[in-house]
């Protein structure tokens, strides 16, 4: 079998040819996966089994932030979706051939389906039939009910729009031109190289007068053609200029070594895509000195401080032929110095230096850029208003990607829709929505303290565990936020059935006050939500799901975030999570299979009382769960006073300042910041996962209805 990839930018397009047996490579197809895939069946004449295997191997490793598609699947390949489990894995079919034949001559035609387009084709049987001769039309050569029984048994497919670019036939998708910014900084000078570097860029004059020590900067590099990056081959070759490269994208690093082989052990440092232990993507620089690390499993993912998942063994390999030590020169450039702004941060430039933002009569102020990934870009501003108010308050706006997406839109302004009917103190608060053309935004509360899960990241850091009185504290809290979620009603009394759906402990804010708070209900649902859950679709933070959210049953009921709940105060009073294991696959087991080990088990000093309570907030069965936040809630107070005097907001406001000095002092990394929530320099959306139920059960074992092989 023959394996072609083409890279246009973000997308890369896998086009597989021959028979998929035995010498299908693997490793090969999953290197050639981007952040974007498209794998085309076109080539594909047969399927053996052995080269099922091969491919459910292969499927199995994409990284969950990988969106793969499969198109022009012909009869032989498409059948395999129908009869092999989890045979598409996370991906989406997006085209098939369906093939019919001549009556009267018995000759073979395929005709090809865009699901995107032909979806109600298919699922309401009005297939188009071709012409075979004048005057006759050929048949389905299959039954469809079962040729079609995968398509039918998904929601109609929802390519990314760079995706459709791609497909509908656009060369490639709109990229940045070739631009080089530079930066001088005693001996070194830094070039950031962004857009595509292909035939038409020039670097002669950019080139010129360099002496010294040059360091290329690639992380906003989209493409590298290997003729254009041949431009370079003096410069590395020359006695006169020390040359090294910085932050390459993974991708780039096989089409720079082919250009410029001189360049091998000249990469400082390589920018890559991995998961920490919960799963979530993130992306992660990795130098010299931190490949010891990774192989390790200290290194922490930038976002959600977790460390990263330890399966990187091969990754840390390759790198290790590539990555070499930073000359003195070059390392004190990146301390003190870090290159020319970034894209992001020259955006940030561009909306500070505009200032206002304007909603209503309402003006905002843009002071910094303090979170940016997953769905939204995330800035710290003042409101003005009249007679020189002004108040701090975090604005969330929607990445343009995001926003061109309708059902991702809809999920952003209802976030706004459902945070606006909760006034409660344990709820962060909705200020206002608004747009500035296509740029919509919400404002929120302006939260000073740290997230939960920070602060519980610190104490495990420290070696200390939370007190069982704060632990209660946050507890009854968390219970009342819901409490008030649940109950809430519309303008006409009906029950809003709001459920949170992501309740987590990067979703829980405490203040420095000494009060915790609710926020981000960017994947809630409510009875008269203007989203609807499509069938199939897991919403939520993968830890954090209660079996029957894991398994895509909807509607979701209050019970759901009863459970996560109950994991929270389990992770407060233990300092363990109940279900997380080292993969994702292995904690949804958990989450769907096990049952946790007693709290008291852990932590002797917990009372009994409290330990059943925790216990039934986790019964995986819904009849035998504690039913609603408020009976929750009820039941933690009940143990309050056999954990000491019951904590106060000062008491946590305290314990809360003695954990961020403690891990500063510690000069602790994962340290929590100063300002937390959505004003938190870490990814905003990262955990938040949309998945479907066959990303979310489909590597299950069988009696959970996933695979065995």
């Amino acid at each position: 079998m023959s394996l072609h990839v083409k890279r246009l930018g973000e997308v890369s397009v896998i086009e597989l040819a021959g028979s998929l047996d035995e010498t299908f490579e693997t490793a090969a197809f999953v290197e050639a996966c981007a952040r974007y895939t498209i794998v085309d069946f076109d080539g594909v004449r047969g399927v053996t089994s052995y080269g099922v295997k091969e491919w459910l191997t292969a499927i199995r490793q994409l990284p969950a932030s990988t969106y793969v598609c499969f198109v022009r699947a012909r009869p032989s390949v498409a059948m395999q979706f129908n009869l092999v489990v989890g045979f598409g894995g996370p991906g989406e079919l997006l085209s098939l051939y369906a093939p019919f034949v001549c009556p009267s001559t018995g000759d073979e035609q395929h005709v090809l389906l865009d699901l995107r387009k032909d979806y109600s084709l298919i699922v309401s049987q009005a297939l188009p039939e071709p012409e075979c001769h004048p005057g006759e039309r050929a048949e389905f050569d299959d039954i469809p009910e079962t040729y079609f029984s995968y398509v039918v048994s998904r929601p109609p497919p929802n390519a990314p729009a760079v995706v459709s670019q791609v497909l509908d036939g656009a060369s490639a998708p709109a990229k940045s031109p070739f631009s080089v910014d530079k930066d001088v900084f005693a001996d070194v000078t830094a070039l950031r190289l962004r857009g595509r570097l292909d035939k038409r860029a020039r670097l002669k004059r950019v080139l010129e007068g360099l002496e010294g020590a040059a360091l290329f900067l690639l992380d906003e590099l989209e493409e590298l053609e290997t003729e254009a990056a041949r431009q370079l081959a003096p410069l590395l070759a020359s006695e006169n200029v020390a040359v090294a490269f910085a932050r390459v994208p993974h991708g780039l690093v096989t089409p720079l070594l082919e250009a410029l082989p001189h360049a091998r052990r000249k990469v400082l440092s390589v920018v890559v895509d991995v998961n920490d232990v919960e799963g979530t993507p993130c992306r992660v620089e990795l130098s010299a000195r931190d490949l010891a690390s990774l192989a390790a499993g200290t290194v922490t993912s930038p976002t959600s401080g977790l460390p990263i998942a330890c399966n990187e063994q091969a990754l840390v390999a390759e790198l290790e032929a590539v990555v070499g030590p930073a000359e003195e020169a070059f390392e004190a450039y990146l301390e003190r110095r870090g290159g020319p702004p970034s894209r992001a941060e020259s955006e940030s430039g561009r909306l500070v230096a505009a200032t206002a933002v304007q909603s209503g009569t309402r003006g905002y102020e843009i002071l910094e850029l303090v979170g940016s990934g997953g769905m939204a870009d995330i800035f710290l501003a003042v409101q003005q208003g009249q007679e020189g108010f002004r108040k701090k308050v975090i604005l969330k706006k929607i990445r343009s990607t995001y926003a061109l997406n309708a059902e991702y839109l809809e999920m952003f302004l209802q976030e706004a829709r459902i945070a606006a009917r909760l006034a409660h103190p344990n709820i962060a608060q909705i200020l206002d929505l608004g747009h500035r053309g296509d740029d919509y935004f919400i404002a929120l509360e302006y939260v000073e303290g740290a997230d939960l899960r920070k602060l519980l990241t610190a104490v495990r850091m420290l070696g200390d565990k939370v007190p069982l009185d704060i632990a209660c504290l946050v507890g009854t809290s968390l219970a009342a936020a819901l409490v008030c979620a649940h109950e809430a009603r519309d303008d006409h009394g009906r029950p809003l059935q709001i459920v949170h759906r992501d309740v987590s402990p990067k979703n829980i804010l405490v203040s420095k006050d000494g009060i915790a708070k609710l926020t981000d209900f960017g994947v809630a649902s409510m009875a008269r939500s203007f989203v609807v859950a499509r069938p199939g679709v897991v919403k939520g933070t993968t830890a954090y799901m209660a079996p029957e959210q894991a398994l895509g049953d909807e509607p979701l009921d209050p019970a759901a975030d009863v459970f996560a709940a109950g994991i929270v105060l389990y992770e407060c009073m233990t300092g363990i999570h109940p279900f997380r294991r080292a993969t994702e696959e292995g904690t949804f087991t958990a989450i769907l299979q096990h049952e946790p080990q007693s709290p008291r088990e852990l932590r002797p000093e917990i009372p009994e009382s409290l330990d059943r309570v925790v216990m039934l907030a986790l019964e995986k069965t819904l009849d035998r769960r504690c039913r609603s936040a408020r009976e929750l809630g009820r039941m933690i107070e009940q143990c309050v006073g056999e954990t000491g005097a019951p904590a106060t907001a000062t008491r946590l406001a305290e314990w809360v300042s003695g954990v961020l000095v403690r891990a500063r002092a510690a000069g602790m990394e994962a340290s929590p910041a100063s300002r937390s929530g959505s004003a938190s320099k870490s990814n905003p959306d990262a955990e938040t996962k949309v998945l479907t139920t066959e990303q979310a059960t489909g590597t299950l074992p069988s009696a959970l209805g996933g695979d065995k092989s």
